[in-house]
């Protein structure tokens, strides 16, 4: 998982938290899921590990470039590897549905124009925002991409306005509900 000491980490991990309570209900293999803090680390332990796995099979195969900065697919086959390893659709993963799509309906290389667009930061990831809308409605249609970018749009919303930065461990919880550890009287 991503750290919470940003907004777009607070709403990935906001939105797999919340896919996963239902994800069986919504189609999945696995049943519904509400995993700890403790497990959602464990989770983010094997990502990582699946991650490196995918960078050494790079480096084996003589394309340090490819290890370095991971093609799209390879990125997913690590977070569906990781997600399916501890009984989690790989959905769960903020911008899966929409490479699915994009891997179905366009092809790899489509999904791998996709995934460098994600990672565009220019501009206040302006340009970002919009091709990945555009291509959202281009890959998934009207109505599947609605849904999709309705789900984002309000884990985003909530989370501009409820989310609380993972900075501080001594403050835990949302915006307008929070407890505080006061390290001087060792009490929260």
């Amino acid at each position: 998982m991503v750290r919470n000491d940003s907004l777009p980490g607070r709403v990935a991990n906001s939105y797999a938290q919340d896919y996963a309570r239902t994800q069986h209900e919504n189609g999945s293999r696995f049943a519904n899921a509400n995993l700890t803090e403790r497990q959602w680390e464990e989770f983010g332990q094997t990502l990582l590990t699946k991650d490196l796995e995918l960078r050494q099979n790079w480096l084996l195969k003589d394309r340090p470039d490819l290890a370095l900065n991971l093609p799209g697919a390879s990125v997913m086959l690590a977070h569906d590897r990781a997600f399916e390893q501890h009984r989690l659709d790989p959905n769960c993963w903020t911008p899966r549905v929409l490479l699915q799509a994009a891997l179905e309906k366009s092809g790899p290389q489509k999904l791998e124009q996709i995934w460098t667009n994600m990672l565009d930061n220019e501009y206040a990831g302006a340009t970002r925002i919009s091709n990945t809308g555009y291509e959202t409605f281009a890959q998934m249609g009207l109505a599947a991409g609605s849904e999709y970018l309705a789900k984002l749009g309000t884990t985003e919303a909530i989370q501009m306005l409820e989310g609380r930065s993972a900075v501080d461990p001594n403050v835990i919880g949302s915006n307008s509900f929070y407890a505080m550890y006061f390290e001087e009287e060792q009490k929260w």
